[in-house]
């Protein structure tokens, strides 16, 4: 029978907890030498998937009835393929219709793109697709390609070469499995909007298609197509989208109110948040390609989209049938490399029409601005009501309106989201809506606690105090699938759970941050500046919580171990410097070719982003002396391209916050040692860099690298420290079966005052022949400083076994120490 594991410890206790039965600890110790096996064999994120998988809800295992949009119920597999095609697709017929190419004017202009692909490019875009994604009907799997890139390139590629030479894209990479898939978070699934369609494309055809989208891409970039407001293009991101939504509302809240104005006037922001309905599937495909040939798309890549978007064959996948094929003669298909950019040319028009009518709007009082990411698409209106940018919104809104009704887009009122930004300090609530039909009147529309805009949660007053929760329930959900895959003693090694939080965990808590993470972290020996509206303290506090949350999972470290202490251990910056040196790298690479900001309206107060944004600078000024020292002009800073600018900022930035980590380490090191001055410091403490510490932990095992730093730590199930921490221990009283629940004391079964990491190993007489044990391992007796350090995975392993840890019950039986009881 073996014990469950915790944090007891010998002597005249009772271990906590009860036995479980052998069958369950055999399935246990089965199970983790499984993980175990499959991390080395399968690779980290394989492992962590597997623990995702089995925390996730069952999957629903067919589709309930649906209703139609005139409310008919369908019952039937046959049925409900036809209602969600018809939802899905305005335009489908059993057989292909024909599709003419649309007239194009010989004298226009076209411009130049690269005609031939080589094989350079095919195999970069082959190795570049992701792994593990569904095969589409020709049942080709990415894995496979990768594999036989050696031979598949050359063919491929003469291929591809073939087909733009005949315009032709071929009809077998035209068709199409659609699987739907239920929607997370919705109450019933009886509406085909209720599930996600996702298709399932040819890999081989989407190879094709990512060519033929990065040279569109290309294209559209060189001549400068898209609209600078739309951050679905290249080269931009929604980090920059957000970046410009949040600074558009500080701008609106800076300005300053006159003297004359009226008591209580105030900035005003209030953002729409717009819905195309279905998007993709309901572009119009002439419509689409007369646009390209506006725009000087030359005539041989109009004929192969328009091959690309002709007869194209669809079959439907519900969870317990298929559908017969049928052609849809709408749209762009979605999980297509090539749509998105398709998508965002379609859509130009609509964000150059809003830009200008600014200038020809009535009300010179109002600014809109329109703020787009491939179909997300937001107005933002400043002025000085809630009221006036209600009134504006609504005829912003008709010019969207007025260019869908000319394409045959559609939008959902009903779907749209409002929400009006107030300063801090302002206890107003207003409930105007614009006066948009299915929108004046559904007041859930009106968002008055937090609204969802490209993956952040906006507050009224910008706190982002629902991010930040959103951001917590997102990484609990992670540590859930990792604790499934790893414990303190088992499952995957300290290297690999760090690399598992680098890449699962810290990209969500950062996610977006130079929007929203308003906060000043100066290094030392500068002035600390005062913002407007920052991060608050109760926020900070409960991103610094999840991290520390996240270091005990990694570490297996007591609750109660510092988090510096771990972190210097393992050589993971605190989340606030994290965040820190993500939001300045990001302002700086965006100022990086400017040497002073731009002129500010008189009428403002400078808002917390252009304070940032000044001390920007500095940094931007310290990176650039080494390239403006340079002699050769190709060298210079502004000649450099973004990428060695980005490196050479972030060098300085990971600098500055380096000296400033390190003195507030040797700061912590000085408290302890002045506030226990008859103690010597762990061995931790006594390590100033963090990068030294970890590299002690290489090549040990779960529960090595788990000891290894409670050792170095001293903060370890032995009794003085449990003592210090005030934790209890059952004991039995004597002469009955009473069980009490006391502190444990801190002495050590031979009768010294204190049991701790240093008496264990140098002092205790009841360790003796053990000892000398080790130091035979060793070579010879060394101190407490060489053991934790040169000889730490010796160390290790004689603590496992003869430490009264029960945590390591277990993990002991494979230390080089161990001695059966039969002896062996």
């Amino acid at each position: 029978m073996v014990p469950l594991v915790g944090n007891n410890v010998d002597g005249d206790g009772v271990v906590t907890g009860s036995c479980v039965p052998e069958s369950s600890a055999e399935k246990t110790k089965s199970y983790r030498e499984y993980i175990e096996a499959a991390a080395t064999e399968k690779g980290l994120h394989q492992v962590v998937r597997m623990g995702e998988a089995q925390c996730k809800p069952r999957v629903r295992p067919g589709m309930e009835d649906l209703h139609d949009s005139s409310g008919e119920r369908c019952t039937t597999e046959e049925q409900k393929h036809l209602c969600v095609r018809h939802t899905i697709w305005s335009q489908t017929s059993e057989r292909p219709e024909p599709f003419e190419f649309p007239y194009q004017n010989p004298d226009r202009l076209q411009r130049s793109m690269i005609l031939e692909v080589s094989e350079q490019e095919v195999k970069a875009v082959i190795m570049a697709m992701p792994n593990r994604r569904a095969a589409g009907p020709d049942e080709i799997p990415i894995q496979a390609l990768k594999k036989s890139c050696a031979l598949v390139v050359p063919v491929l590629t003469k291929f591809i070469n073939i087909c733009i030479k005949l315009r032709y894209f071929p009809k077998e990479w035209r068709e199409a499995i659609v699987s739907m898939i239920p929607k997370l978070g919705r109450v019933s699934y009886d509406t085909a909007k209720d599930w996600r369609p996702v298709s399932l494309l040819s890999v081989p055809g989407k190879v094709f298609e990512k060519v033929l989208s990065i040279r569109l891409t290309t294209f559209a970039t060189d001549n400068e197509l898209i609209p600078r407001t739309q951050y679905g293009a290249p080269g931009r991101s929604t980090v920059q989208a957000l970046h410009e939504t949040v600074g558009i509302i500080h701008d609106a809240w800076s300005r300053k109110t006159t003297r004359n104005a009226a008591k209580g006037v105030k900035n005003a922001a209030t953002l729409l948040g717009l819905d195309i309905s279905g998007a993709y599937n309901c572009v119009d495909r002439r419509i689409l390609l007369e646009r390209l040939g506006e725009v000087g798309v030359p005539e041989w890549f109009l004929h192969l989209i328009h091959s690309f978007l002709s007869d194209r064959q669809t079959v439907l996948k519900l969870p317990e049938s298929f559908s017969a094929p049928f052609f849809a003669n709408i749209g762009i298909p979605q999980g297509s490399p090539l749509s998105p950019i398709l998508f965002v040319l379609f859509t130009a028009p609509l964000l150059e029409r809003v830009n200008q009518y600014n200038s020809v709007f009535g009300d010179k009082n109002v600014k809109v601005h329109c703020i787009a990411y491939v179909d997300d698409t937001y107005l933002i209106a400043v002025s000085d009501s809630h009221e006036r940018n209600c009134v504006a919104l609504k005829s912003f809104h008709d010019v969207v309106l007025e260019w869908a009704d000319s394409v045959g887009l559609e939008f959902s009122p009903q779907k749209y989201s409002v929400m009006h930004f107030r300063k801090r300090g302002d206890h107003s609530d207003p409930d105007v809506l614009p006066d948009i039909d299915g929108l004046k009147d559904n007041p859930d529309c009106l968002k008055r606690e937090s609204l969802r805009v490209l993956g952040v949660m906006l507050d009224p007053q910008l706190t982002f105090s629902h991010h930040i929760t959103k951001i917590e329930a997102s990484v609990h959900a992670s540590l859930r699938f990792f604790r499934r895959v790893c414990g303190s003693t088992w499952g995957l090694t300290l290297q690999e759970a760090k690399k598992w939080y680098f890449s699962h965990i810290r990209p969500k808590i950062v996610y977006a941050c130079p929007a929203w993470f308003v906060y000043d972290l100066t290094p030392p020996g500068e002035r600390h500046i005062t913002l407007p509206a920052p991060l608050r303290v109760d926020e900070m506090k409960q991103l610094t919580t999840l991290h520390n949350e996240c270091l005990r999972l990694l570490s297996g470290a007591f609750r109660t171990t510092s988090r510096p202490t771990i972190q210097n251990e393992l050589n993971i910056e605190s989340i606030d410097v994290f965040l820190w040196r993500t939001m300045m790298t990001y302002r700086a690479t965006s100022l990086a070719t400017q040497t002073e900001l731009e002129c500010q309206d008189p009428g403002s107060v400078e808002t917390a982003y252009r304070l940032l944004d000044k001390k920007t600078l500095s940094l931007v000024a310290e990176a650039r002396k080494p390239f403006d020292c340079q002699q050769r002009p190709g060298n210079s800073w502004d000649a450099c391209s973004r990428t060695v600018r980005k490196k050479a900022i972030k060098e300085v930035v990971q600098r500055q916050l380096s000296e400033r980590t390190y003195t507030i380490w040797r700061n912590i090191v000085g408290d302890h040692v002045n506030k226990h001055m008859q103690r010597i410091p762990p061995i931790a403490m006594k390590c100033d860099k963090g990068y030294r510490s970890l590299k002690h932990y290489q090549g040990f095992t779960r529960p090595e690298a788990t000891l290894a730093l409670q050792l170095r730590t001293e903060c370890i199930g032995l009794n003085w420290y449990l003592s210090t921490i005030k934790a209890r221990r059952d004991v039995r009283i004597d002469g009955s079966d009473v069980v009490d629940r006391q502190l444990i004391t801190p002495e050590c079964t031979c009768g010294y005052r204190n049991q701790t990491v240093y008496h264990m190993f140098m002092r205790c007489p009841n360790l003796n022949e053990a000892r000398a044990q080790l130091f035979e391992y060793t070579g010879r007796e060394v101190d407490m400083d060489t053991l934790l350090t040169r000889y730490l995975k010796v160390a290790v392993n004689w603590a496992m076994v003869y430490f009264p840890l029960d945590q390591f019950v277990v993990a002991r039986r494979k230390s080089t120490f161990y001695v059966s009881e039969e002896g062996s």
